[in-house]
């Protein structure tokens, strides 16, 4: 596959964020029966200590998205203005692709990856699409508003705008073409995930969505009791608040999941892999962690200190992990 050439020069980087980007502006990733709770995790204190087996230190700042397209990962920084294109075999960063300022989050829909750049600024919103294969950005617009993780359903790209809206973006030429209302809060974490079965959006403290896409209206809504949606796995949507994380049947729209977490003030991401639930998530004080959860049993199996865990990923089988304090991008086995 074709690989970029040498890295572009940077310009100077700007003061390094305080906080990440989940923190640092909004929306960032009926009850349901079934399942029940599954045990409490085990003392944090009690937890195998996690080592990477690989840790790479990117060029940009303040490393946030990752995505995984054409055989490579890819891996925004909201600090830089760039893409890292990363080996995943080799373990290294063979380029840099200049891609515009606030780069957030990276989705990879159809043949192409999605880059959402976004502040708590709505003039700020911008999109930018690139070919994964030839690493050249395909296209650029801006939306009245956008925020978070992107979705592709029904061969359209959908957006959480904050303000309240769900939005369909025509992937020809970047723009909204239609807009659904739904129930958001614009002062917490706002996730959107999904495909053509079906679109699943939530704010931390309002209900989870299922939109269907053919229609563009709310199907069903859930109480999950708080947290949005962050990943999709073994016919599940997994998701989590700042305490628990959920899982929800996408065929029955019932919740199979409710596992609480301990010592733990906030969730950014999560994977799934056959066996274990990987969660990046804060403790008190601020302190970034990477915790391996047995999935069944719900018992805490394993933990990795990491400055600050935007993204975790799973790419065949193996946990990819964005620190965004360290500008670096962790493998776990």
């Amino acid at each position: 596959m074709p690989r970029l050439g040498p890295a572009p020069k940077l310009r100077p980087m700007r003061k390094r964020l305080v906080l990440a980007l989940a923190m640092a502006f909004p929306g960032c990733g009926g009850a349901g029966g079934g399942g029940g709770p599954l045990p409490t995790p085990t003392s944090p204190n009690a937890a195998p200590l996690l080592r990477p087996a690989i840790s790479i230190r990117l060029g940009g700042s303040a490393a946030s998205g990752l995505a995984e397209a054409g055989g490579w990962l890819w891996v925004t920084h909201f600090g830089a203005s760039v893409l890292s294109q990363v080996d995943p075999r080799s373990g290294r960063e063979i380029g840099l692709l200049e891609v515009g300022p606030q780069a957030a989050s990276v989705t990879a829909i159809g043949a192409q990856l999605w880059i959402a750049q976004y502040t708590n600024r709505a003039e700020d919103a911008r999109l930018t699409w690139v070919d994964p294969f030839t690493a050249v950005v395909v296209g650029r617009s801006q939306p009245p508003n956008l925020c978070c993780e992107l979705a592709g359903a029904l061969g359209r790209v959908w957006a959480a705008d904050p303000r309240g809206a769900l939005q369909q973006i025509d992937p020809e030429n970047g723009r909204v073409v239609a807009s659904t209302p739904v129930p958001l809060d614009p002062a917490v974490h706002i996730g959107l995930m999904g495909d053509d079965r079906g679109l699943w959006l939530s704010s931390d403290t309002t209900p989870l969505l299922r939109v269907d896409p053919a229609r563009g209206r709310v199907a069903a809504t859930l109480d999950v009791g708080g947290g949005i949606p962050m990943a999709i796995a073994q016919g599940l949507v997994w998701g989590a608040g700042p305490h628990h994380v959920w899982a929800v049947d996408m065929a029955s729209n019932e919740q199979r999941v409710r596992l609480p977490l301990e010592n733990t003030i906030e969730v950014l991401s999560l994977a799934v892999t056959a066996e274990a639930l990987w969660v990046g998530a804060r403790r008190p004080g601020s302190v970034g962690v990477l915790l391996r959860l047995d999935l069944a049993s719900g018992r805490l199996t394993g933990e990795a200190a990491v400055g600050l865990p935007a993204r975790v990923l799973n790419v065949e089988g193996r946990i990819w992990v964005v620190d965004w304090d360290a500008n670096a991008l962790l493998r776990f086995e």
